[in-house]
């Protein structure tokens, strides 16, 4: 196999016919820079573009997946990691039927066997020349756009909320939490099941969001109701997002009261179900927090759009932290 490098393309082969999914690898792996990945049928697809990104997708899912290329393509748009991920359909030297849906997706290729290395080349550099500008794009934004400052007080006041909530219900149990991280918007499209809650004060206004793994949300039962062994329906899911999502906003309200920001809360909505969306109360920076419990995880995210004369009166601070958090 070719060794990986940063420069290499992540290839993935899904194909129900045996003897094509094997050619086609091997084909493949003949570039240097090519790292290839495969896999017989498509019951795993799903979950495996939500956790990775492939730069190219071959497939016969025109004859293998059931649904078709036009739903195997819609799954592939539809998974966050691999919207703009190149999709070749690889058949046979025969007629080919091909749908007018799919010719006009930009990044969607038919190809005949046998496979043209002369093309595959050709596909390397259109994705050389995309991430370079890719890259050219994200550096001229962070020269245009500086990083937003936030008051390390107003970080330590989420952090420390949400981990007297959580480690009240798994005390005896370890809490992992992730690094603070910083995105320049939140996150308006996720799957699973999420808690929004809004939360504004007289100079800032914003919402927090917690989705959570069905896994999740069932240990967090199993801590409320010890020893009843309930099994978690959908509407149990419901009514657990948010109340703990209740729970925790209201603690980010008492942190936030101690640095002399008093605040409103909404009433929990609950949002499930794949690709659902989320409308947060602000678009805006926001701060997350990636959780893992009894190896089951859930993400917090906090968006805040404060006032331009927005600050933290430090008489009135019970937190004696001083300075300003940079999110890179």
């Amino acid at each position: 196999m070719a060794q990986k490098n940063l420069n290499n393309a992540k290839i993935i082969v899904v194909m129900s016919n045996l003897d094509m999914r094997m050619s086609t690898s091997q084909f493949l792996s003949k570039r240097p820079w090519a790292d290839v990945q495969n896999i017989l049928g498509f019951d795993l697809m799903q979950v495996i573009l939500s956790d990775e990104r492939f730069d190219m997708i071959f497939t016969d899912a025109e004859e293998g997946s059931g649904g078709g290329m036009v739903n195997f393509l819609k799954l592939v748009r539809l998974s966050r990691r691999n919207a703009s991920t190149l999709v070749i359909c690889v058949h046979a030297a025969r007629a080919q039927t091909k749908h007018e849906e799919l010719l006009s997706d930009k990044l969607f290729r038919y190809w005949t066997q046998p496979l043209s290395l002369i093309s595959l080349d050709e596909l390397k550099a259109d994705i050389d020349a995309a991430k370079l500008k890719a890259q050219a794009a994200s550096a001229a934004a962070q020269i245009a756009t500086p990083s937003k400052s936030f008051d390390v007080r107003l970080l330590n006041a989420v952090v420390v909320a949400v981990g007297e909530v959580l480690n009240f219900y798994f005390l005896k149990d370890t809490v992992d939490f992730g690094k603070p991280q910083h995105r320049k918007q939140p996150l308006l499209k996720r799957s699973g099941i999420t808690g929004l809650i809004s939360i504004e004060g007289e100079k800032f206004k914003g919402s927090m969001a917690l989705t959570a793994s069905l896994d999740f949300l069932q240990h967090f039962s199993n801590k409320i109701f010890p020893d009843q062994d309930i099994k978690l329906t959908k509407e149990g899911a419901i009514e657990l997002i948010a109340e703990l999502s209740n729970q925790l906003v209201g603690r980010i309200k008492m942190r936030f009261g101690d640095l002399g920001l008093s605040s409103n809360i909404g009433l929990p909505e609950v949002f499930i179900g794949k690709n659902h969306s989320v409308p947060h109360k602000v678009i805006d920076s926001a701060i997350f927090i990636g959780l893992k419990v009894l190896g089951s995880l859930c993400e917090l995210e906090l968006t805040i759009s404060q006032a331009v004369d927005f600050i933290i009166d430090e008489t009135k601070t019970a937190m004696p932290a001083k300075g300003v958090l940079m999110f890179e």
